[in-house]
């Protein structure tokens, strides 16, 4: 694994070469945590609470390495709370975005390998319990990763209202931010990564003339936090690589055609953390739209042993500072970009294209929508 930044800003250099200080790989054991008569609470949103679990006493029983979602009892009704009798096993928050399916979701499977989960299963008296955002059952997408570790979620439960339990059980991330450091992975996370890739390799593919260059784009997405990929992908185009936008392929095909490429381009976020899935040194482009650290891109690098190159390519003056992930997000030509292409490229400057000045009024359309939200949330309170 190597790292080319050379396209990058001094400031944006400075803080990749800081985090890539870090191993992602950590040497950790895991254990797991049991609460009688617990309770699991519901996802309310992003900002109030992802959902949690609380003890007998209501007593928040918060994840230890959770230093980026909220998670508040003190919002929910915790009066009658309905009685499961059963002993849940308590696989997390599931967040519906793709590049979470297969990094943070599966972060507490590794405990269905393990000694205690075989007991379990011979009193047949558990059942697996998750939250998710949105309270809905995760997607046959979402269930395909779970189908290839021979975990059962079609049979769990989501939870979308306060359900108490006899027992909860709650296993250890083998995924998340055990640090101030950002997100690293256990030896755990490894051996269900090369399950599902060993899953990929048993299966034949499609056709044999897998194109070597891939770049994933997200134009067919419509977001409606993205603006200006377009021309980053018609530089990557006249380079050599194939468009493909992912979300019109199967999963499976969608994984085919990572793990037979050679060049990978994208841009960072969720989309490009599918290069988990990529064979040993395949070259991958990580075209960045905020300046900010993505260690969860961090750790698919280490784990699929990469060479990678990071390019500015973005003027996203509008993103949000507390949590930048959330854009939006203006992608432009910059002269970090004509470095890594050999050559200048015609283009409009960005305080030219009608879309920076769609992009900048974004935020204030946002602001005006949580305006109303908020006035509706008072109205409603003070009746």
């Amino acid at each position: 694994m190597n790292y080319n930044l050379k396209y990058t800003s001094a400031i944006y250099n400075k803080m990749l070469r800081s985090a890539l200080s870090t191993k992602r790989l950590i040497d950790k054991t895991l254990s797991y945590r049991e609460y009688p008569n617990a309770a699991i609470l519901p996802f309310i949103n992003w900002n109030q609470s992802i959902g949690c679990v609380i003890d007998k006493n209501h007593k928040l029983i918060g994840e230890p390495n959770n230093n980026q979602w909220s998670e508040n009892p003190d919002l929910y009704e915790l009066s009658n709370i309905p009685k499961i009798h059963k002993i849940a096993i308590y696989l997390g928050f599931m967040n519906s975005c793709f590049g979470h399916w297969f990094t943070d979701n599966l972060r507490k499977l590794w405990f269905l390998s393990s000694p205690e989960y075989k007991a379990l299963i011979k009193c047949e008296n558990f059942v697996l319990v998750y939250t998710i955002d949105g309270n809905n059952a995760l997607s046959e997408n979402q269930m395909f990763f779970y189908d290839i570790l021979g975990c059962d979620m079609r049979n769990a439960i989501v939870v979308n209202e306060p359900m108490e339990f006899d027992k909860v059980i709650i296993p250890d991330d083998d995924f998340c931010c055990f640090s101030d450091k950002g997100f690293q992975f256990t030896k755990e996370a490894i051996t269900n990564w090369n399950k599902i890739i060993q899953y990929i390799s048993n299966h034949k593919p499609i056709k044999d003339n897998y194109p070597s260059k891939i770049y994933l784009t997200r134009t067919s997405f419509h977001s409606g936090k993205d603006y200006g990929e377009e021309a980053i992908e018609n530089v990557f185009k006249k380079l050599g690589y194939e468009i493909i936008s992912p979300e019109k392929l199967s999963l499976l095909e969608q994984l085919r055609r990572i793990r037979h490429c050679d060049y990978l381009a994208a841009t960072e976020g969720s989309i490009s953390h599918i290069a988990l899935f990529c064979k040993p040194n395949t070259s991958i482009t990580i075209i960045s739209k905020v300046r900010w650290v993505n260690t969860h891109q961090l750790c698919t690098n280490e784990f699929a042993d990469l060479n990678v190159t990071y390019i500015e390519a973005h003027h996203s003056t509008r993103v949000n500072r507390k949590q930048p992930w959330h854009g939006p997000f203006y992608m432009c030509i910059t002269p970090h970009l004509e470095q890594y292409a050999g050559s200048k490229i015609s283009h409009v400057p960005y305080y030219l294209d009608p879309h920076y000045y769609i992009y900048k009024r974004i935020i204030w359309v946002r602001a005006y929508q949580w305006f109303i939200r908020h006035i509706k949330r008072l109205l409603k309170d003070s009746i």
